[in-house]
């Protein structure tokens, strides 16, 4: 495998890569402006609850890894974990570990989900192409209103909506709904405090604005579900040596 390089920055050539993201093709996959958490996510096939906070987790870069063409799909994450370890440095595994947690259950009363509409999912006052949310994933979105935000699902499993709230929580949530199959989620939640909205003239932020966190109780009764804390064992990522490779600035 190789990786197209610069003097401590990783390079491409951008004209082959239209937008901001990872980009997989036969041979190649492609990344413009990547955090290093999606890097690690792609790689290690865990989800942001399980990478451990570190101000270099949001470092990022723009690359070119090459491989065979005839790689499978299937290995392309192999690929990228190797990428990591040879050309950034990085050396991790994963671990099995007692933490606290958040369980996800069914409210008294039970679930109150929505099966699949099979209509596109949008937040009010943004047109669709900014704030659709495909089939299998959850994403929470806002809107110019700074006091609440949206969480959204789309044909997504009670899994892809506990990575949500893991990722808001800021702690793992795990499911025991006891629910299978696939749901549309599509619930307004109260910001805890004001958004900081930037002005038009800022565009894009020169400097990223952490989003307010989230009072995801109400949301959770709207939808028949709550949390119950506990102490579970939870795979998480440790990090036994941090990328060395300088991130773009």
């Amino acid at each position: 495998m190789s990786l197209r390089l610069q003097p401590a920055m990783v390079s491409l050539d951008i004209e082959q890569v239209s937008a901001l993201g990872t980009h997989v093709a036969p041979g190649s996959v492609s990344f413009v402006r990547v955090s290093m958490k999606s890097l690690i996510r792609r790689a290690y096939g865990v989800e942001e609850f399980q990478i451990p906070p570190a101000a270099w987790v949001e470092n990022r870069y723009t690359g070119r890894a090459t491989f065979p063409k005839e790689t499978p799909l299937d290995d392309v994450p192999r690929m990228v974990r190797t990428m990591l370890e040879e050309r950034f440095g990085l050396r991790a595994h994963i671990e099995s570990k007692v933490v606290r947690v958040w369980l996800l259950e069914q409210a008294p009363g039970g679930a109150k989900l929505s099966k699949p509409s099979g209509k596109p999912l949008g937040v009010p006052g943004l047109p669709l192409f900014l704030s659709q949310v495909t089939p299998g994933n959850a994403k929470r979105l806002g809107n110019s209103d700074p006091d609440k935000e949206w969480l959204l699902m789309s044909k997504g499993t009670l899994r892809t909506f506990c990575a949500l709230l893991s990722k808001e929580a800021k702690r793992p949530v795990l499911d025991r709904t006891g629910l299978d199959g696939e749901y549309d989620v599509n619930v307004e939640v109260a910001n805890a405090f004001r958004r900081n909205i930037p002005p038009p003239s800022m565009t894009p932020p020169m400097v990223d604005i952490p989003d307010p966190p989230l009072v995801l109780g109400p949301a959770l009764k709207k939808l028949g579900l709550k949390f119950r804390e506990s102490r579970e064992p939870v795979e998480l990522l440790i990090i036994d040596t941090p990328p060395s490779l300088r991130a773009e600035p």
